[in-house]
């Protein structure tokens, strides 16, 4: 038949979406999980009790469970972060605006114009939703504290997650071929390609680009031999998962067809279907009989939504290295970063805000911005980009006074190749000092993380001055 020949071009007939609500393997990718830590409570609740409907159908691989740990933090403190803006917003809005009536002076235009009596009207319901604001934020998660959210997926996913690889050989092939599948968009994870980041987890290297592959043929292999049907539930609404026409506004017609077939050729599963995270709340509500809430639902798609803006703009040219997405924080702040300073510079402390190290001299203070150029030379920095970097980080250092700022510029291990012979590294520390002369930049380190070595490797170290030294607190050039 011509639609067995084409799996993946044809949708699902209701009685396939019927059988894959009754029978299928329900699976959570890393971010619907993340997404219960962003939720209100009510709508919390209403997840957890779809999926504990089906808690004897859950199953997530590995590797989501490794993400999850990984990230866990970063969003509980981004979160909190967020409801402490926010009500501190409260108060400030409200001593602004008697700030303002106040430098009217409205008496002046008319005895009767007296906004005392008005402002104190308003007084008691403003201490009253400050106290509410207050309540918001000493309710969010502590980092340290008891997480009865976690405590709620433990309990719904107990002995539900996949083996872990035994070996550094076992985990190697599972991302084997994965440059070339990237390098061809087949999917999963080939927009991922620029990621960069390497972490070890149990003695084993893991490469972040390889992350949803690794999921993908975790997946694979547990159901080889099985049959059956699979659901997964994704919070990830990217191309390399998903069949999208892109005429005009990008369309979501279904799981991207390459993956319907490849787990129906690799493991023999019979029905594969994906649903984005509010989705799969959505008809659950019908499909399960379960109570669930439009405000629940249009919450989960918030989340799923911001969650893919986020991708779009840390991969949108010029904004790879002046927006600080939250996977990037633990890299521009990186403890291998941190020891090298701390070894080759001086007392060094991380910031979460602003330049990411300082290195303290005595009385002095050199600042030290983290740069994430992978491709770096062949994707140079312009002077105009450094420069709109530098502005940005003057108000968060000392509103205009001058300050001593270095640089630091991370690139892939891959990419030192490129300019490893003499002539090569000759032009590049001079383009480098070029661009530090020009941008009053103290100095410019050029180097990689190697989780292999545990360590940060410098591969250039550029003096501004036109002897490639680097200036000591005695002689600051801003003095």
């Amino acid at each position: 038949m011509m639609r067995d020949s084409f799996l993946g071009y044809y949708p699902l007939t209701t009685e396939e979406f019927d059988r894959l609500w009754d029978e299928a393997l329900i699976v959570l990718d890393t971010n619907t999980l993340l997404g219960l830590y962003r939720l209100q409570p009510i709508a919390r609740q209403e997840f957890l009790a779809v999926l504990t409907h089906v808690r004897d159908r859950l199953w997530i691989p590995h590797q989501v469970g490794l993400e999850f740990q990984r990230n866990r933090v970063g969003v509980i403190a981004d979160r909190r972060k967020k409801t402490q803006e926010l009500a501190a917003s409260v108060a400030e809005s409200y001593d602004k605006l008697v700030e303002a009536v106040k430098n009217l002076r409205l008496e002046r235009y008319a005895a009767e114009l007296d906004p005392t009596k008005s402002l104190q009207s308003i007084d008691e319901p403003i201490r009253v939703i400050k106290g509410y604001a207050e309540r918001a934020v000493a309710a969010e998660l502590q980092i340290s504290s008891v997480d009865p959210i976690r405590a709620e997926i433990d309990k719904l996913l107990e002995g539900r997650i996949g083996p872990a690889p035994a070996t550094q050989d076992a985990l190697d092939l599972l991302c084997k071929d994965g440059e070339s599948r990237y390098k061809n968009d087949i999917p999963p994870g080939f927009s991922d390609i620029r990621k960069e980041e390497i972490y070890i987890y149990d003695g084993l290297v893991y490469e972040s680009r390889y992350g949803d592959l690794i999921l993908w043929r975790q997946l694979i292999e547990y159901m080889s031999g099985r049959g059956g049907c699979v659901l997964l539930v994704t919070s990830d609404k990217k191309a390399d998962w998903w069949w999208q026409e892109r005429d005009g506004a990008p369309k979501t017609i279904g799981p991207h067809t390459a993956l319907m077939r490849e787990i129906k050729r690799e493991a023999g599963v019979e029905l594969f279907w994906m649903y984005s995270a509010d989705k799969f709340l959505e008809y659950a509500a019908t499909k399960m009989q379960d109570k669930v809430s439009q405000d629940s639902v249009e919450q989960v798609r918030d989340i799923v939504n911001k969650d893919n803006q986020l991708h779009e703009v840390r991969d949108g040219g010029i904004d790879e290295f002046t927006f600080k997405a939250p996977e990037w924080a633990a890299e521009r702040t990186n403890p291998f970063i941190a020891a090298w300073l701390q070894e080759n510079r001086g007392d060094v402390t991380a910031n979460s805000f602003g330049p990411d190290f300082a290195v303290h001299l005595g009385a002095d203070v050199i600042f030290y911005d983290v740069i994430r150029v992978p491709n770096y030379p062949s994707k140079a920095l312009s002077l105009e980009a450094v420069m709109a970097r530098i502005q940005a980080l003057q108000g968060s250092v000392n509103k205009g006074s001058p300050f001593r700022i270095a640089l630091i510029i991370i690139i892939n291990s891959i990419a030192r190749f490129s300019f490893m012979s003499r002539s090569a590294k000759f032009e590049l520390t001079r383009s480098l000092r070029n661009l530090g002369q020009m941008a009053n930049i103290e100095e410019i380190i050029l180097g990689f993380l190697d989780a292999r070595t545990s360590g940060f490797s410098v591969l250039l170290e550029v003096g501004t001055r036109a002897d490639g030294s680097i200036s000591t607190p005695s002689d600051n050039p801003f003095a």
